[in-house]
């Protein structure tokens, strides 16, 4: 690396949310522990299967759970202004 300022902004990037299961990476801790929560969590495997709501809004202060990825998309769109065009499957 040219510098290190170069080499930690690679580590931020590519190294440091990254998900010990699968080894995806996340752009910071929130996106990592949704992904966590929603793919590699037992426990919600569970509650998903029982139709219980596991997809948790993308604003941390919000607080609203969905059960489906899908109605979690529209409450982003509608109450959070998130524009159509987001990579949704972030997580």
């Amino acid at each position: 690396f040219p510098s290190v300022t170069a080499y930690e902004l690679h580590y931020e990037t590519h190294h440091r949310h990254t998900c010990s299961a699968c080894n995806r990476t996340f752009p910071n801790q929130r996106w990592l522990q949704l992904h966590c929560d929603e793919l590699h969590n037992t426990l919600n495997k569970i509650k998903k299967d029982r139709g219980d709501k596991i997809y948790a809004c993308f604003v941390e202060d919000c607080g609203k759970y969905f059960k489906e990825p899908r109605t979690r998309r529209l409450h982003l769109i509608d109450k959070h202004k998130y524009p159509s065009f987001f990579p949704f499957r972030i997580v």
